[in-house]
């Protein structure tokens, strides 16, 4: 396979600065406002795409995540799973479709960065979890999970790039040590679910049945189909939405206050929304169904949701700008 000489390393780090310009907006837990997307992007379907053979994708193989993201098990650990808010240390290479490889961490010490804190581009964040120590996982990131229409390393990876990335679990922990994005330490880790088998009320209507699966452990299906504009990462969303806890309580509401706006895989919103909202389409309702570690983890939210609380949020797409 051909080989860039120029490193990536650190701009695979700096998602937010590689993938968009700050909004103009900002709340409490971001005052300065938060990332959105460049805008631009060019909506690049990664399986529309050929690969050199050396690279060994079978696209037939790979599973799709909503927000367009590919990925394919080379092998299945059985070691510790990576989840959001873990810290893991992976090696991995980089490759564009044409088989050049951009970057590796092959030769040096593994990387080890914490999952859903925004430390690397989306594509890893969403393509790591449900990942076990041992195994091997190739990643094909769309070009709006990754770099976007910026490009990175003064054009080694050009403007709407799609990546392909071979990575290797080599580890994961609790992120108590704290990090340069988190320097006081993550809060304990959150407690393992089964989703599944979680009584839910009748009245809260779902079908069991009809529930996918992300690797990240957040189950969700499509109440109504939507025909209009595709939620993607970078760009920002109006929603009306109702959480409620498995006993059937609704702890939280938009109906009746106005649509919640915001900028989906910029961290504006629990993770569960990061990864649940993409692939909606303008006049869609999906049903979240949202382990902790994805929600509000070991901490909770006081008063209305105790700590390791499952949640589901019943979201209706009115906008995508």
């Amino acid at each position: 396979m051909r080989t860039s000489s120029i490193v990536l390393f650190a701009p695979l780090l700096l998602l937010l600065g590689a993938c968009g310009e700050g909004s103009a907006g900002g709340d409490a837990a971001n005052p300065e406002g938060s990332v959105a997307g460049t805008g631009g992007e060019a909506r690049v379907d990664p399986r529309s795409l050929p690969y050199a053979p050396e690279l060994g994708i079978n696209l037939a193989r790979f599973q799709s995540l909503p927000s367009g993201l590919l990925y394919f098990d080379d092998l299945v650990g059985e070691g510790a799973e990576a989840a959001s808010g873990k810290a893991v240390s992976v090696q991995y290479t980089g490759y564009h479709p044409d088989g050049t490889t951009f970057d590796s961490s092959v030769g040096r010490e593994p990387i080890r960065v914490t999952i859903g804190k925004g430390e690397v581009i989306a594509g890893w964040d969403q393509g790591i979890p449900g990942m076990k120590v041992g195994g091997r996982r190739i990643l094909v990131i769309p070009p709006h999970l990754a770099y976007g229409a910026r490009g990175a390393g003064g054009g080694t990876i050009p403007p709407n790039a799609v990546l392909v990335f071979r990575l290797e679990l080599i580890a994961v922990s609790d992120d108590a040590g704290g990090n340069a994005a988190n320097p006081e330490g993550s809060a304990p880790a959150a407690a393992s679910v089964d989703l599944r088998s979680l009584p839910l009320a009748p009245t809260l209507g779902i079908d069991l049945s009809r529930l996918l699966s992300l690797p990240s452990g957040l189950l969700y299906y499509d109440e109504v189909v939507g025909g209009g504009a595709e939620a993607t990462s970078g760009r920002q969303v109006n929603v009306d939405y109702t959480g409620y806890a498995p006993s059937g309580m609704t702890f939280d509401t938009s109906v009746g206050r106005g649509p919640f706006n915001f900028t989906l895989g910029a961290g504006d919103v629990i993770v569960g929304w990061d990864q649940g909202v993409p692939g909606m389409r303008v006049g869609g309702r999906r049903i979240l169904v949202i382990p902790s570690q994805l929600g509000y983890g070991a901490q909770g939210a006081a008063p209305t949701i105790p700590p390791n609380a499952v949640l589901i949020f019943r979201v209706e797409l009115l906008s995508v700008n």
